[in-house]
This record gives C-alpha cells, sequence and structure tokens, in this order.
C-alpha cells in the first residue's frame, strides 16, 4: 500500500527535474489520474471500517480488496457526487458570489454577501453529502453480495441464526 502512495510521486518527481515545464504538466496529470484511482478503490473503507468493526489501516486494506475490478463503478459513483456537489453550489453559493463581486465598493454589503455565499455552501454541502455517504454504503453491499455471496436478510434478522426453540420445554407448574 505505501508503494502506491510512493509511485505517483516518483512519477512527478523525475519529470520535473529531467524535462521542465513540459515535464511538470505531463507529471500533474498523472499524479491527478492516480489521486483519483486511489479514491476510486478506497471509497468504500468507512462503510468497511464502520460494518466490520475494523481499524483504519484494515478498513483500507479492505476497500482495496473489495474494489478490485470495480474502480470504473466507484469511480462513477464519485462523479455523480461531483456533479451533485457543482450543482447543489451554482443554485445555493454561486449567485451570492456575484452579488459579492458586484458589491466590491461597498465592504458592509461585501461582508454580508459573503456570509451569505458561506451559508449557501454549507447548505450545499448538507443536502448533497448524505447522497455519497449513502451511495458508498450500498455499494459496500453490492459488492459483498457480488464477490462473498453476503445475505442481507441473515444479517437485518440476527434471531434467525440461533436454533429454533425444543417443542417440548418442562415446566415447573405441569
Amino acid at each position: 500500500m505505501t508503494g502506491l502512495c510512493i509511485a505517483p510521486v516518483l512519477v512527478v518527481a523525475i519529470p520535473l527535474i529531467f524535462l521542465g515545464g513540459i515535464g511538470a504538466a505531463v507529471g500533474m496529470l498523472v499524479l491527478i489520474v492516480a489521486a483519483i484511482y486511489i479514491g476510486c478503490r478506497l471509497l468504500v473503507a468507512v462503510p468497511a471500517g464502520l460494518l466490520e468493526e475494523q481499524g483504519a489501516v484494515d478498513s483500507l486494506k479492505r476497500s482495496w480488496s473489495l474494489t478490485r475490478d470495480n474502480a470504473r463503478r466507484a469511480f462513477l459513483i464519485l462523479v455523480l457526487y461531483f456533479v451533485l456537489s457543482l450543482a447543489a453550489g451554482f443554485l445555493l453559493a454561486y449567485p451570492f458570489g456575484i452579488a459579492v463581486v458586484l458589491n466590491r465598493n461597498n465592504p458592509s454589503m461585501m461582508l454580508f454577501w459573503t456570509a451569505i455565499t458561506q451559508v449557501g455552501t454549507f447548505l450545499a454541502e448538507v443536502l448533497v453529502q448524505p447522497f455519497m455517504t449513502i451511495a458508498s454504503a450500498i455499494f459496500y453491499f453490492d459488492l459483498r453480495v457480488r464477490k462473498e455471496g453476503l445475505d442481507i436478510e441473515l444479517l437485518m434478522d440476527p434471531q434467525a441464526l440461533r436454533a429454533p426453540a425444543p417443542s417440548i420445554v418442562p415446566s415447573m407448574f405441569s
């Protein structure tokens, strides 16, 4: 896992040393792609850590193993999250940001519109973040069902795991 974190740095550092400007652009592009890929592979680390009661490193390893061959699906979840986040930001914060620019000569109004922009940004994040949490949890369960044959109905009814009660129960009143 450590090698995965060091490799993108080396990919960026070596072209920067030898090639300069073009190498820096290519290196940054490679670093961005590697970071997105790592983010896709670690998408289900939080549900894995919470539901399997694991530590941080174990949940990262578990996420890495579960998302093997499913990074594209995780990427689509991330793209959906960013599209929703941008849309909510444009609706709830961007108009007030324009008001900040339009009132740059009036400091009190600029301060007011900046505060309103912050409130709009907060509301956008509060509205969109649950979708990401829910999507990553559903993706986690989907991966567990597909890869390990997890039976969700069994998990939802822990009483089903217990043996049935004997048909003849001794009573102290008989």
